[in-house]
């Protein structure tokens, strides 16, 4: 693959450029980053296909874009659900996917938010029980290989590097739906404030493994919380848990 054009001209490398900036220091030019783009553009957009474009990697050595890099543990499910059809009707697929969710799915593959049916997480006691099957942080897939790692990313590099911290409560809102987190912040408090803590304790585990090891540029998390009227969960929400 043959970058489109020639990297945009800088006196300063992308991690130098991208430390000041952030520290809102003077730079050559602004950094120069892309969200990423939705997995069917690869097959759709022309530009991408014609030059084997084929992941959001690919695409921003292509555009020439300055390179930015993140590492992380595994901060979630560690195995995750089996991702297993479990029914066809019309034009739909219904399986189960990766956080234990029953989602309906466009049989076409079209990529679209799925309409989740059912969540395997809708009481105390299913919890418990995914909890211990999914949410060992003893478990060996946690273990990370910080050598590899270091590998890859010398000290001396010349780009940013990032450390996941995972999600608090975004990832709990794809496990029990929007709807389930809305009802059980109410009906199961206790539970929802559990599985905080827990997001929490397999966080800090990775971090154990890598602060330290790393000279790192940036932290980041995720969340997507918001609806259309403000954040699903309150503020005393925020302030105690």
């Amino acid at each position: 693959m043959n970058p489109i054009r020639k990297p945009w001209a800088g006196s300063m490398t992308d991690r130098e450029r991208f430390n000041r900036q952030m520290h809102y220091q003077s730079v050559d030019r602004c950094f120069n980053m892309e969200f990423g783009y939705w997995k069917e553009n690869f097959q759709l957009w022309p530009l991408f296909y014609e030059n084997g474009i084929t992941s959001n990697a690919e695409a921003d050595a292509f555009f020439s874009f300055d390179r930015i890099e993140q590492i992380g543990g595994a901060n979630w499910m560690c195995p995750p659900f089996e991702e297993k059809e479990v029914g066809r009707h019309d034009n739909k697929i219904v399986l189960i996917n990766a956080d234990g969710l029953m989602a309906e799915v466009l049989a076409s593959g079209r990529d679209t938010i799925p309409h989740y049916l059912k969540s395997s997480v809708t009481t105390p006691e299913d919890w418990k029980r995914v909890k211990e099957e999914h949410f060992d942080i003893n478990a060996p897939g946690r273990t990370i290989d910080v050598a590899a790692l270091k590998a890859r990313h010398p000290d001396d590099r010349d780009y940013p590097l990032g450390v996941s911290c995972g999600s608090m409560i975004g990832k709990v809102r794809d496990m029990l739906t929007f709807e389930g987190l809305a009802y059980a912040c109410y009906d199961y408090p206790d539970m929802v404030e559990d599985m905080v803590e827990t997001c929490c304790q397999l966080v800090e585990h990775s971090l154990d493994q890598l602060l330290g090891q790393f000279a790192f540029d940036y932290a980041s998390g995720w969340e997507d919380i918001c609806f259309k009227n403000g954040p699903i969960v309150s503020v005393p929400f925020f302030r105690d848990v």
